[in-house]
């Protein structure tokens, strides 16, 4: 389901009663955020965005497992330093989500998943990824999919000698 901010504002859209859709593609510059998302399983692919965004399942979804998962493709989200202008890294918040698959295409992205619940991390694709911050709990990531460079900042895990590559 494609989704397009072209407005000045960030914006939700409210998925409640929607189900069936297997990928919602996010595009422009200011977020999209989604609410009651009917499951997990499922794509969202950002494409530009430059603001925080988040990612919200219905509360009568059952997210209690180990194993619930998702994933993020990324095309040109956030923006490298450049002169003066710090490095933008937009920020990403899914709860209750074990697994997160994070692919790259396109330009460079950079993000912040200091408030995703996810443990492990499988990351694929050519684009070059900055994740600037994980959440505590991260225990395994797998980057062998990827082609591009990859970036990630784990100061958030307290324990970072459990996670394994």
């Amino acid at each position: 389901m494609p989704l397009t901010n072209n407005t000045t504002i960030d914006r939700t859209f409210n998925a409640k009663n929607i189900t069936g859709v297997e990928k919602y593609t996010l595009t422009g510059e200011k977020a999209i955020s989604l609410s009651n998302l009917a499951a997990a399983g499922i794509e969202v692919k950002a494409t530009g965005l430059q603001d925080a965004y988040s990612i919200a399942f219905n509360s009568d979804l059952d997210l209690s497992g180990t194993a619930d998962a998702m994933t993020l493709s990324l095309d040109g989200v956030g923006a490298a330093k450049a002169g003066t202008t710090a490095q933008n890294n937009v920020a990403v918040t899914m709860a209750n989500i074990e697994d997160l698959t994070l692919k790259t295409s396109g330009n460079e992205s950079f993000v912040n998943l200091g408030a995703v619940d996810a443990t492990s991390y499988t990351v694929s694709g050519d684009a070059n990824l900055t994740v600037s911050a994980v959440k505590n709990g991260l225990k395994t990531i797998d980057a062998s999919g990827l082609s591009g460079n990859f970036t990630i900042d784990t100061t958030g895990v307290t324990t970072p000698n459990s996670i394994t590559s």
